[in-house]
């Protein structure tokens, strides 16, 4: 993988360049994981969900289902 002479010149390299190392590691395995995300979201969604949306309430009606709940828990 990771050769010795490259971790032995980074662990010697200045602090400034062991953060842009770093940060640029964190950048390319988040976009990585992204990527994977998107993809797999891609296959994972068909025409069930499609077809489910219309079918979910929107958020202003759950508020209202969820306060007439809890109204209701009180009487």
């Amino acid at each position: 993988m990771l050769d010795n002479q490259f971790i032995k010149n980074l662990q010697n390299a200045p602090e400034h360049f062991k953060r842009a190392v770093m940060w640029a590691g964190i950048f390319v395995i988040m976009a990585l994981i992204f990527a994977f995300w998107i993809w797999s979201f891609n296959f994972s969604a068909g025409d069930g969900a499609a077809a489910a949306v219309p079918a979910m309430p929107g958020v202003l009606e759950s508020l209202k289902t969820q306060a007439g709940l809890i109204r209701d828990l009180f009487k």
